[in-house]
């Protein structure tokens, strides 16, 4: 659960949102909820862990899809893209922040989900880069000097963790590290405070996040490289694991480009959805998305031009999403459309 900083780290984001979209959404804790909702009632959206990029997303998005159309809901705190999914195959969220990472183990039912879960691509809005990061000069330069160190990948339930749990796990060395899990407010706190010897972290289309770029103001950090040839082979086995190169001009303590290991976000919903829902929300989001991306940083790739970009081939979209992205051109024939 996140502590009293998670807390007071977000209310700002929050205050913006509630500024901009009338204050009608509140997130909340999603924990102990067990129950779906009823059917008529207002839709839930599941986000992430207090704090994270993905919270401030989904809430800037359901609040203005709540404020500016008939399609009412709040967003609700998870522990990120791997919880969402399970808790829209358990029907206890309409929507979900989920990444390209877990639809095929969803679908397939493969770890780390126990059932088969076939949700419903809404919308896609940017990369999410995950490095593994450490003090510059802590001597930790590859992914094998991670044997025995402390590592935290952010919340258990988040993409991050699955990623990397994919990639060390292939280098044969998961087993060889001593792992701890928390917000990312608790995991960039606990490297500020040196209880972690490397934490994933968040880039957004390559640029630092904002819990980044604070924990950088106290000390220099610097991604763990892997080998490539590694991660391609992960790609044969899981295509949704993007190999995306990191610039120095968007991230100072670069020092030139460096390979990471990244996602795309994708919204998801419950198969039980319709059309006319998919077309609604879509349709607000990005009839209003000017004023989305003033809120914060984070929001910056909520833009049409992202809206179908990556999207995955081989999983359903909303019929209604799908109409409104081929009426604005940036539909793509390769995608699904639910039937």
């Amino acid at each position: 659960m996140p502590n009293s900083k998670s807390t007071s780290h977000t209310s700002v984001d929050r205050r913006q949102a509630m500024a901009m979209f009338g204050g009608l959404v509140v997130g909340t804790q999603l924990h102990g909820i067990g129950s779906a909702m009823a059917q008529g009632a207002p839709m839930r959206w599941g986000s992430a862990s207090l704090g994270s990029t993905g919270y401030i997303i989904i809430e800037a998005l359901a609040s203005t899809v709540s404020k500016m159309s008939d399609v009412k809901g709040s967003s609700v705190s998870t522990s990120g893209a791997v919880e969402n999914m399970a808790l829209i195959g358990r029907n206890e969220i309409d929507l979900g922040q989920t990444t390209s990472l877990e639809w095929q183990s969803a679908y397939q039912g493969a770890a780390p989900f126990k059932q088969s879960i076939k949700p419903v691509q809404l919308l896609s809005y940017g990369v999410w880069d995950q490095p593994l990061v450490v003090k510059a000069d802590s001597g930790i330069n590859k992914i094998e000097d991670l044997v025995g160190k402390r590592v935290c990948p952010g919340p258990a339930g988040g993409a991050a963790n699955l990623l990397w749990r994919l990639i060390l796990t292939k280098a044969g060395i998961y087993d060889k590290i001593r792992w701890s899990y928390g917000s990312w407010r608790e995991t960039h706190d606990g490297m500020k405070a040196g209880a972690y010897d490397a934490i994933s972290t968040i880039l957004l289309n390559g640029r630092p996040a904002s819990i980044l770029m604070e924990l950088e103001t106290s000390m220099k950090m610097k991604p763990v490289a892997f080998d490539g040839a590694l991660f391609a082979a992960i790609q044969k086995e899981q295509p949704g694991a993007i190999q995306n190169t990191l610039d120095a001009s968007n991230w100072a303590s670069l020092t030139g480009p460096s390979i990471t290991p990244a996602m795309s976000g994708i919204l998801g919903s419950r198969p039980e959805v319709n059309d006319e829902t998919g077309y609604k929300i879509v349709k607000t989001i990005y009839e209003n998305a000017e004023a989305i991306r003033k809120i914060a940083k984070e929001l910056e790739m909520v833009s049409i031009e992202y809206a179908t970009r990556f999207l995955l081939p081989g999983f359903p979209v909303n019929g209604g999403a799908a109409q409104y992205f081929k009426e604005k051109g940036v539909w793509r024939n390769e995608l699904t459309i639910r039937t």
